[in-house]
């Protein structure tokens, strides 16, 4: 089985359905569909074609609007096919998976936290990751970060801006080293034959 046999497939048995084979910069294809349409395609992809484990939903901030990304596979047949969504940024609203998938309920969990997508019908939506009173959703592109969360600053340090600090201001470390000419010279005001053995040796 093929992603376009997958399509076909899907075409067939919903022709009033938009569904789209769209295939990404190195060839990788994915199934694209509207979230309206969204449980009935998923419904035909576990219960009829046999993928019947959700391996990933993830969220992606395409910048006018955000996309859900599903990654299915059959546990029998290792064949695993990629299901995308787009919804609007202003409003994004995608219908829940839980019912049909329950490890949706964390993942979905997670992408309503960090990029504020809301799952209807969800049972539990809430933040997983962030605290229930943080304002904004990290991984969007156009999140502000506060300057402080309860009084803790939440301002980030330029990493690359200290290291280069760290490497002008650290002055190379010379105790203890020899150079190439004092090698063998018997150290200043010890008068012992530098050849002569220690009473330990």
């Amino acid at each position: 089985m093929t992603a376009g046999e997958v399509c076909s497939t899907l075409q067939n048995r919903l022709p009033e359905i938009k569904i789209e084979l769209q295939r990404g910069q190195v060839g990788d294809p994915w199934i694209l569909v509207q979230p309206a349409d969204l449980l009935t395609v998923l419904q035909i992809l576990k219960q009829d074609l046999g993928l019947n484990y959700l391996a990933c939903l993830s969220a992606i901030d395409y910048g006018t609007n955000l996309g859900v990304v599903y990654q299915l596979r059959s546990l029998s047949t290792k064949f695993e096919i990629m299901v995308k969504t787009l919804t609007s940024k202003n409003n994004p609203l995608v219908p829940s998976l839980t019912n049909l998938y329950p490890a949706a309920g964390w993942f979905e969990r997670e992408a309503y936290d960090l990029l504020g997508v809301n799952f209807q019908d969800h049972p539990d939506l809430r933040r997983i990751m962030m605290p229930e009173d943080w304002v904004g959703h990290p991984l969007r592109k156009d999140y502000q970060p506060p300057a402080e969360y309860h009084g803790i600053p939440c301002d980030r340090p330029d990493t690359h801006q200290l290291l280069q600090q760290l490497h002008i201001t650290q002055q190379p470390d010379k105790v203890g080293t020899t150079t190439t000419s004092e090698v063998g010279k018997t150290p200043a005001g010890n008068t012992d034959n530098p050849g002569s053995k220690s009473p330990l040796e």
